[in-house]
């Protein structure tokens, strides 16, 4: 989204991103933070906000320029407590940074309905909702992988489910593989489940692994780490369904990518879930386990009319999102909010 926005805005003005960390791929693309001191000379900043980090809040009430903020949500920061304290404690500030800068925006940018009320009950108030930058159908146009497709065929000759997320305690991976492990006990569906997504705390995906096992689906499951879309591409197309278990969504783009290459889409009510998939994805209820979702699994496989009249809504909900992309709407407020 970041990028999205940069790129609109360079067609008027400068504009650069700063990062405090920075992927070797990127760098010179991203600048680091450092670059980013008292004394260079910017009209506007425009604040990303998804996590808390006191160095980025100090540099931030030290600019006296005029600030907008572009808010991506901020997971609970409870998930994280067994797993990660470094994780809870920044979440945790994120929540003391935005009651410390509330003041200091001149714009507030929220890219979903859910994120922009979790704003509203801390007291902001005006909070646009613009969905920016999000390339819903990116994936239709990548080739693929033909040799990841034979791998995934050999290894998963009867088809495969697919969760796509990173390795973090709120997006409850443990449900997907709990629902493997009834599809393949309880409904005799010889399926497989890939997951897709970085290791980001090594406790969390240890315990994942040892799930598995207690469960006897390890040779069933499949961790691919992070990869190019490429890749991606070629495991979402192959897939029989995607799963979403988050326990927490800000907005959800693995779906909706999903949806754009005709793979039916299983998700939990929660977050901005429904206000994102709408009819284009089986919504079940938030308290949902891996019972619902084993079922909901083996009722789409056995109803193809079923399948069929959610692929179509979920690509018409995709060419309607395509059409909810503001990020015009948010580069005209950011001029203006300059000038």
């Amino acid at each position: 989204m970041a990028i999205a926005l940069r790129t609109q805005l360079r067609e008027q003005v400068r504009s650069d991103i700063y990062a405090l960390t920075v992927l070797p791929e990127l760098e010179g693309d991203i600048l680091p933070i450092h670059r980013l001191n008292p004394d260079v000379p910017t009209s506007h900043l425009v604040y990303h906000l998804s996590f808390g980090e006191p160095q980025i809040t100090s540099l931030l009430e030290s600019r006296r320029q005029t600030i907008s903020m572009i808010f991506h949500n901020l997971t609970p920061h409870t998930y994280f407590e067994e797993h990660s304290a470094r994780f809870a404690t920044g979440l945790l500030w994120g929540e003391h940074e935005l009651d410390r800068l509330r003041e200091k925006w001149d714009l507030v940018v929220a890219d979903s309905a859910f994120n922009a009320k979790f704003l509203e009950d801390r007291g902001y108030r005006d909070v646009k909702v613009l969905p920016l930058g999000v390339k819903v159908d990116r994936l239709a146009k990548r080739k693929g992988h033909l040799q990841l497709e034979q791998d995934l065929r050999n290894r998963f000759p009867n088809g495969y489910l697919v969760v796509i997320a990173q390795q973090l305690p709120h997006k409850r991976i443990e449900l997907a593989i709990s629902a493997l492990s009834l599809l393949r006990h309880t409904y005799r569906r010889e399926l497989g489940l890939v997951v897709v997504g970085p290791e980001r705390i090594p406790s969390y995906s240890s315990a994942l692994k040892v799930f598995a096992e207690r469960l006897r689906v390890e040779d069933q499951l499949h961790f691919t780490g992070e990869i190019d879309d490429d890749s991606l591409a070629s495991v979402l197309r192959m897939s029989r369904c995607l799963l979403l278990t988050s326990d927490h969504e800000g907005l959800g783009i693995p779906p909706l990518e999903a949806m754009s290459l005709l793979v039916p889409v299983i998700a939990r009510d929660v977050g901005a879930v429904r206000e994102t998939l709408r009819d284009g994805a089986l919504v079940l209820p938030r308290d949902s386990g891996p019972c619902e979702f084993a079922s909901a699994v083996d009722y789409l496989l056995q109803h193809s009319e079923v399948q069929q009249r959610l692929l179509a809504n979920g690509l018409a909900r995709i060419n309607s999102f395509r059409d909810e992309d503001r990020s015009t709407d948010v580069v005209k407020l950011l001029l203006e909010a300059t000038l």
